[in-house]
């Protein structure tokens, strides 16, 4: 059921997976590619993630390879972006 709000909004996420794509993933318990990002979105995660990596010196290690939503906001951002679960809520 969409979520209205009080301002006539409709919340609801727009049909993405195709009815085959949905009997795939049931049948074979998975479904790819499925893209959230576009390309820009892309690119600026990724240098975003290598500027780090610069400014430290070195790859991530250690600690900083857990609960990087922590340590990164737009990691953050991107795993609460309302794409990724949308997705998920088709299957």
């Amino acid at each position: 059921m969409p979520r209205i709000l009080s301002d006539g909004r409709n919340l609801a996420m727009p049909r993405i997976l195709s009815d085959a794509d949905v009997t795939q993933y049931r049948d074979e318990g998975y479904f790819f590619p499925v893209r959230v990002l576009s390309d820009k979105q892309v690119s600026d995660c990724r240098r975003q993630f290598e500027e780090f990596e610069s400014s430290q010196g070195q790859p991530i290690h250690g600690a900083q390879q857990s609960k990087c939503h922590l340590l990164f906001t737009w990691i953050d951002r991107l795993m609460r972006s309302p794409l990724v679960p949308g997705r998920l809520r088709q299957v």
